[in-house]
């Protein structure tokens, strides 16, 4: 991550421990990036619900060839 002009990001610190920059972080369950967009999250959440999706399709077909 780079700031205006491109500088480095500055060193933080908390006490005596540094924190270390990230390019995302997830709280609360919501993805938050270091541009505060929302991008990440939506991609990652409609991947998790398209996946999901997938899965009870297969296994609604499965469980209807049980049933036959």
């Amino acid at each position: 991550m780079h700031l205006l002009g491109g500088s480095p990001p500055p060193q933080l610190s908390l006490g005596l421990h540094p924190l270390q920059v990230v390019r995302s972080a997830k709280l609360l369950g919501v993805t938050v990036d270091d541009q505060l967009t929302w991008k990440l999250h939506v991609t990652t959440t409609v991947r998790s619900a398209a996946y999901r999706l997938y899965m009870l399709r297969r296994l609604s077909h499965w469980a209807h060839q049980l049933m036959s």
